[in-house]
Parts: C-alpha cells; sequence; structure tokens
C-alpha cells in the first residue's frame, strides 16, 4: 500500500476514465489517491528488457519482480586523461 507523502495515510488505487481526466483536467491512467488530504499521484509503470524485448515489470510473476529489485545499476569507470 502507497503512502500519501504530504499526511503518510494509505492511498488508494483508482483508474481515472478518458471521461473523467476532462473534468479533472489531467492525463487517463492509474492514480494513487490520499482520501485525507486529496493529494494525488499518477502509477509509473516501469520497463526492463527481456530476452530482446522490453516489458512492464508488473506482468511479472513475483519472483522476477523480486530479482529485478536486487539488480544494481552499470556504471562504467571514467578513464583517466593522463594515462597513456
Amino acid at each position: 500500500m502507497e503512502k500519501c507523502p504530504k499526511c503518510q495515510c494509505d492511498m488508494e488505487e483508482m483508474e481515472l476514465s478518458a471521461k473523467d481526466s476532462v473534468a479533472a483536467k489531467a492525463v487517463p491512467g492509474i492514480y494513487f489517491v490520499c482520501h485525507n488530504c486529496r493529494f494525488a499521484a499518477m502509477k509509473c509503470e516501469v520497463y526492463s528488457r527481456v530476452c530482446g524485448y522490453l516489458r512492464p515489470t508488473s506482468s511479472w510473476n513475483a519472483g522476477k519482480q523480486a530479482e529485478f529489485l536486487e539488480r544494481k545499476e552499470y556504471k562504467p569507470f571514467k578513464e583517466n586523461k593522463n594515462e597513456k
């Protein structure tokens, strides 16, 4: 369950349809909404490359999602310009 960054209450996941988005002046999609302070945040979908294809991580099974959270980002070392 997501926590509201403003009041730390539980936020509810809600889908905003195209019809509702016009009235709310927002983009249709899935939002987390706090009913205490009315804070809303859009859900961000994360994609990762698996076997050459980009796939949303939300469609993965629980084991693969846990493995994804344990991954470390590779950052190559900067070459020293003084070395020959």
